[in-house]
């Protein structure tokens, strides 16, 4: 029997928090410890970390014969391969846990017994990007620890692409007590388009969808910061951010509707003149330098979608927090959080959902939306596997995961 004690780094003896306690046993170490074996990855279509790939350190030992030129010691490296499906990807280490967190990582073309090194993430970084991917072709990704060669580390590896209008991820308005925060974007070279409406600059641009489920009015408040609480407080620090919102659109696919550029005659921001949106198809924009930010659609309609560029003029990694303020109030409109129909017989937004299968198809409904397929306990998708239905070839317990904008299916 052991006892944990807890404790603040602080002075301070009236200082309250809430925490968590978790004691887990380790993974077996994964099979990937060599390139031949490297574990294929999911990679996103849309521009948010909604698929992610479970790896480990554990026991891994250094692979011979392998360039590597980056930073560290690759003496307990594993490896994971993908095909890139775009030319340009953000790779990202996260949620990581253990002995250390001070991890590197590379990514690698050719073949496992003829690897070309293409480049080294930066150090000190869990995140890297790169423009030259070629499309179906496949890459290696290697990672190892700055430290010894017997850490006990878990993370999970994310490949995204750089957003764009056209990959903008689905999210919706959080309620006061419930927001919606998700991550950021940070370090992304190249990837300012320059003045836009109200921004006078757009560095680290994302874009997302807004899809109205109820029609009426909708405000929200948006807060950047490099973290935050478990009751969705900000509790380090503020970071500017910057908006502007384009709609109404009949679908997501109105990119070419919009003009990415600066307004003729110029536009304001909402703070300083708070009537003078909505101005064409810009619905309301901000450029200024809080770390808050306010979001208006007076008139929302249902089935209207919108799409929101959000862009973080500070650079720093953290996270963003998305409230409707006045998602309690008599006639205000909704968003639709949840946008997958999974047929009659299956909850959607739960976790994942299981079926005993025997041999033949398994069909979701056609839903079209990538999803990951487990076979009975495993950890790894089954490979080349992301679409709604699947043809199963053996008996056993199937797991498929899918996508609900920012949440899991």
């Amino acid at each position: 029997t052991y006892k944990i004690r807890v404790y603040t780094n602080g002075n301070n003896p009236n200082q309250s928090a809430s925490f968590d306690v978790c004691v887990s046993t380790p993974p077996a170490p994964g099979p990937n410890d060599e390139c031949i074996n490297a574990i294929p990855v999911t990679v996103n279509i849309l521009s948010e970390c909604v698929y992610t790939t479970p790896g480990n350190l554990i026991g891994a030992t250094g692979s011979t014969g392998v360039s590597n030129v980056c930073t560290g010691s690759e003496d307990d490296d594993v490896w994971f391969s993908f095909v890139a499906t775009s030319g340009n990807n953000v790779i990202s280490l996260l949620n990581i846990e253990g002995t250390t967190t001070n991890l590197n990582h590379a990514v690698y073309s050719g073949t496992c017994d003829a690897l070309v090194q293409l480049y080294c993430a930066p150090a000190n970084s869990l995140t890297s990007t790169n423009l030259t991917y070629i499309v179906n072709q496949t890459y290696y990704i290697r990672v190892w620890s700055n430290g010894t060669n017997n850490e006990v580390v878990t993370f999970n590896l994310c490949v995204k692409p750089i957003s764009s209008c056209a990959n903008a991820a689905p999210f919706c308005g959080g309620t006061p007590t419930t927001p919606y925060i998700f991550p950021n974007s940070n370090a992304i070279p190249g990837s300012s388009i320059g003045q836009v409406a109200c921004l006078f600059t757009t560095p680290n641009p994302t874009y997302y969808t807004l899809h109205i489920g109820q029609t009426g009015p909708m405000n929200f408040t948006m807060v950047q910061n490099t973290q935050f609480n478990a009751q969705g407080q900000p509790i380090g620090t503020n970071l500017d951010v910057d908006f502007v919102a384009w709609g109404p659109f009949t679908s997501t696919d109105s990119c070419d509707e919009i003009v990415f550029g600066p307004c003729p005659g110029g536009c304001p921001n909402n703070t300083t003149n708070p009537n003078f949106y909505p101005s064409g198809n810009i619905i309301d924009c901000s450029y200024s330098a809080s770390f808050t930010e306010t979001i208006s659609i007076p008139n929302a309609q249902e089935g209207e979608y919108y799409i929101i560029l959000i862009t973080n003029f500070n650079g720093s990694a953290g996270f963003i927090s998305l409230v409707q303020t006045n998602d309690s109030q008599p006639g205000a409109g909704a968003t639709i959080c949840c946008d997958v129909d999974l047929g009659p017989d299956i909850t959607a937004c739960a976790d994942s959902v299981t079926l005993n299968a025997l041999a033949g198809v398994v069909d979701l409904n056609n839903v079209p939306v990538i999803f990951e397929w487990y076979l009975n306990d495993s950890v790894t998708p089954i490979p080349g596997e992301t679409s709604s239905t699947l043809v199963v070839t053996q008996s056993g317990t199937y797991t498929v995961k899918g996508n609900c904008g920012l949440n899991p299916v």
